[in-house]
């Protein structure tokens, strides 16, 4: 008897362990797995939806929250991986061509390894939300956040102005 009570208790156990593993890698229900992102140059930012962990701690993270109060807000992080400076988070207008709506957040001087936490309306139908810097070279670059809904990921797109 003591030993089916102990086989039992070590199912259940593996049982509960897997439920909480796969809770923890499954990035399509709960969109809280970090996704790096690089852009073609050597100039690269990570893009991912944010952790719970990182959206505790507020100490390694600059958050920034969006006025818009909507129920499809997205915690964005984005860590600097490259000099890059005039970081921007911008509003995408796609009423008849793309355009930069307005700028949402500036950092004039991002630091390397720095993270961002933007508290995001983030649209599935089209590009709403948009990152731009300038890199080394002075050269602008703009992109697209893009959110994949069957896969829970997000990723950048980039685009020409």
């Amino acid at each position: 008897m003591k030993k089916i009570i102990a086989i039992a208790m070590v199912v259940l156990f593996l049982f509960v362990f897997s439920i909480c593993l796969s809770a923890c890698s499954d990035n399509s229900g709960n969109l809280e797995s970090s996704s790096d992102v690089s852009s073609s140059d050597s100039i690269a930012i990570s893009l991912g939806i944010a952790t719970s962990e990182q959206l505790i701690n507020t100490t390694d993270y600059i958050h920034f929250y969006d006025s818009e109060n909507v129920s499809n807000n997205y915690n964005i992080v984005i860590t600097v991986n490259g000099q890059i400076d005039d970081l921007k988070f911008l509003e995408l207008d796609e009423s008849e061509n793309l355009k930069v709506g307005k700028t949402l957040y500036e950092i004039e001087s991002a630091k390397i390894g720095e993270s961002y936490i933007f508290h995001t309306y983030i649209n599935d139908a089209m590009l709403n939300r948009g990152i731009s810097y300038k890199d080394k070279n002075g050269r602008i670059k703009h992109y697209g956040i893009e959110l994949h809904m069957d896969s829970g990921s997000i990723d950048l797109k980039e685009i020409d102005f």
